[in-house]
């Protein structure tokens, strides 16, 4: 399906690995290869990573490469369990996150993630997205609701007319026929 507004552009699509931490409450960051993003379009970030009944909470910041601000900032928390029990296999979460943001202005970014995770003495690899120009499907929805409206109107003036025009008619469906007969 071809999304009303365009096609989806993956800008990036990158594993970075965050090293393992000096301690459990202390961040590490790393940097994705920067890229570009063009104007007057949404982002959608996503983060992903191999956890197995384990989480890790990642705040990924959109840094654009020629200010060095950060033009956005997103936690993508990331937990994934399964097992079983007297009721069979069950999973819970998910191994990866996603995070939509409006439009930025057109330039270079690149992307900060930044994690603590549960098994922190190891590394940990990242799987990071940008896409733009994502199709939402609230935004069809809204839409369709609004063009809906005039129809519906229209549609209730119809039946209020008729109904009017024939409430005084000898042919009306109110009358039963039998009053005619004098």
């Amino acid at each position: 399906m071809i999304p009303l507004g365009g096609l989806t552009n993956t800008v990036l699509n990158q594993q970075v690995v965050l090293p393992p931490l000096t301690n459990a409450t202390m961040p590490q960051a790393v940097f994705s290869q920067p890229f570009d993003l063009k104007g007057n379009r949404n982002v959608r970030i996503t983060a992903g990573a191999q956890v197995d009944n384990a989480w890790a909470d990642l705040d990924v910041d959109l840094v654009n490469e020629q200010t060095k601000e950060v033009a956005e900032s997103v936690n993508t928390p990331v937990e994934y369990y399964s097992g079983s029990d007297s009721d069979g296999a069950w999973t819970e979460g998910s191994k990866s996150t996603d995070a939509t943001i409006s439009s930025l202005p057109a330039g270079k970014y690149s992307l900060k993630v930044e994690g603590t995770w549960q098994n922190w003495q190891t590394q940990m690899p990242v799987s990071v997205k940008v896409e733009q120009n994502v199709n939402r499907g609230v935004n069809f929805i809204c839409a369709l609701l609004i063009l809906l409206i005039m129809p519906i109107i229209g549609l209730i003036r119809k039946v209020s007319f008729e109904s009017g025009r024939w409430k005084d008619s000898m042919f009306g469906s109110s009358s039963s026929g039998s009053d005619d007969s004098e």
